[in-house]
C-alpha cells in the first residue's frame, strides 16, 4: 500500500515529543508558534557516520523517511499501546511494517482492542483484552488504523504503520528529530491531518535539516 493512500484517512491525534533513536542515541484550534531551527552546538549528534536529521513540521505530523532504495529491518523490540484510566496511551503510536506492537490492558477491568484500516473500515483483529493481559500484533501493511475498545466507545487512537525505522511524531511546537539515519537519497512522506505529502531528499554530513512538504 502506498503511503500517499493515508490522505484519505480521519484526521489524526497527537502529541508527542518528536524525537526518535534509531541503533540507540550518543491554544487549540490555533496555528502554534515556530521554533528556529537548533543551533549546530544543539543538535543531538547521532553514532558516527549516520546523521540527524531535523525540521519543522505541523504540530504532531508523522514525518517518515524511506530509503530511495531497500527497506530497513525493524528496530527490535516490541511498540506499547497501554490502556489505562479508559485511555489508549499513546493516543498516536508509529510502527513499522514487521515491527511487533504490544497491546496491554494495564488496570483491573475488561477491555478489548478493535483495529481497522481508517478509510476502508476492513477489521485486522478484534480482541479481549483481561486485565494485566496484553496481545501482541504484527502489521504486514502500511497504512493508519484506527483503534477502539468496544467495551468503552470513548477510547480511541490512532496507528500508522510505516516502511520505515526513520519517523517521528512533530512537538506541539511542529519540530521533530530523527537520528541515526544512514546517509543517502530519501523519500519524505508526511502525514499531516490526515493529508499526506511526499518529497525527495538527500541526507549527508553530522546534521541535516528538511522541511516536509505540505507545510
Amino acid at each position: 500500500m502506498m503511503m500517499t493512500s493515508l490522505g484519505r484517512s480521519a484526521r489524526l491525534v497527537a502529541a508527542l515529543v518528536g524525537i526518535v533513536c534509531v541503533a540507540g542515541c550518543a491554544p487549540e484550534g490555533s496555528s502554534p508558534p515556530s521554533t528556529p531551527a537548533p543551533a549546530a552546538s544543539t543538535v543531538p549528534l547521532s553514532q558516527p557516520g549516520l546523521v540527524t536529521v531535523t525540521g519543522q513540521a505541523s504540530r504532531g505530523a508523522v514525518v517518515a523517511l524511506e530509503p530511495a532504495e531497500g527497506t530497513p529491518p525493524a528496530p527490535p523490540g516490541s511498540v506499547i499501546v497501554d490502556q489505562r484510566g479508559q485511555q489508549f496511551i499513546p493516543a498516536l503510536v508509529v510502527a513499522q511494517v514487521g515491527q511487533p506492537v504490544e497491546f496491554r490492558n494495564g488496570e483491573s477491568i475488561p477491555h478489548n482492542v478493535y483495529v481497522a484500516r481508517a478509510g476502508s473500515g476492513a477489521a485486522e483483529f478484534n480482541v479481549s483484552t483481561d486485565p494485566n493481559q496484553a496481545y501482541t500484533h504484527t502489521f504486514t501493511r502500511s497504512g493508519l488504523y484506527e483503534v477502539t475498545c468496544d467495551i468503552h466507545p470513548s477510547m480511541r487512537a490512532s496507528l500508522v504503520v510505516v516502511n520505515t525505522p526513520y519517523h517521528a511524531v512533530s512537538s506541539d511546537f511542529g519540530s521533530f528529530v530523527i537520528m541515526n539515519v544512514p546517509p543517502g537519497r530519501y523519500r519524505v512522506v508526511t502525514l499531516d491531518g490526515g493529508e499526506a505529502a511526499e518529497q525527495i531528499v538527500d541526507v549527508a554530513g553530522a546534521h541535516a535539516r528538511i522541511e516536509p512538504a505540505g507545510r
